[in-house]
């Protein structure tokens, strides 16, 4: 719609957190320089006759615009703990769908060598997510074991939900089991659209409310601070009126 302004804003993680580099002096001060920087954007221009029509239903009622909003919270999880509970990680709208991960505290802050973005499972034996107390589902229980291990790692619904709510329908991921269980892909998903489609559709579904929660358990205590990285997609909606002043933003 036109006459409506739009702002965007890019920022810059700290290098620390990017570049994987050893951890000497001169890897460690990195210098970038930005020759070219353009953004790109398609713009539509619409005949006159569309533009009155659209004028004409902006006296009656709102422009609806559906967008994808994506929420993501980084929780600390302590040294030395077998439990742990997040309550009200959302409260009010729901997300769609919502996938967590486990990483190395001090790597997510930022440190050269390391990987920030290297999801583990540092013994993870039980997952579930809850929505005003009442579980999403079966709770994923889990048991993962060393890669030089024998034994099988019993993780196959954990890993089949990349499929089912985090891959788009009918399309792959590329991540393998021994990728999910060893290299740095172990990723639970949860879906909580009300119509089992967390892609979304050609239609609006009703936005859900309540408080969402997850639940941990460790088959041993954890050894060293971790991080729980919380990715949230929400369906939101953007109302525009003849003014051009923007009623509604969920």
């Amino acid at each position: 719609m036109s006459g409506v302004d739009m702002k965007i804003r890019l920022t810059r993680s700290k290098a620390s957190f990017y570049l994987f580099a050893d951890a000497n002096a001169a890897a460690t001060n990195p210098y970038f320089h930005i020759d070219d920087i353009y953004l790109y954007i398609r713009r539509v221009k619409i005949n006159n006759e569309v533009f009155l029509n659209i004028d004409k239903h902006l006296s009656t009622e709102t422009a609806k615009y559906s967008l994808e909003r994506v929420e993501t919270k980084i929780l600390t999880i302590e040294t030395g703990i077998y439990n742990k509970q997040f309550d009200n990680l959302f409260l009010g709208n729901l997300p769609r769908r919502v996938i967590v991960g486990l990483l190395d505290h001090a790597a997510t802050d930022g440190v050269y060598g390391t990987s920030p973005l290297l999801f583990k499972p540092y013994d993870l034996t039980s997952i579930n997510a809850f929505v005003n107390g009442m579980p999403v589902g079966k709770e994923y229980n889990c048991k993962f074991r060393a890669s030089t291990s024998p034994i099988p790692n019993l993780c196959a619904r954990a890993y089949a939900s990349l499929y089912a709510v985090a891959t788009p329908a009918g399309m792959g991921h590329g991540i393998t089991l021994e990728d999910y269980t060893n290299n740095g892909y172990t990723l639970f998903c949860f879906d909580l659209s009300p119509d089992a489609s967390p892609d979304g559709c050609d239609y609006l579904n009703p936005i859900q409310t309540g408080a969402f929660s997850i639940s941990i358990t460790f088959g041993t205590a954890t050894g060293q601070n971790l991080n729980l990285l919380v990715y949230a997609e929400h369906s939101g909606l953007i109302e525009i009126d003849k003014t051009r002043t923007i009623v509604n933003n969920v």
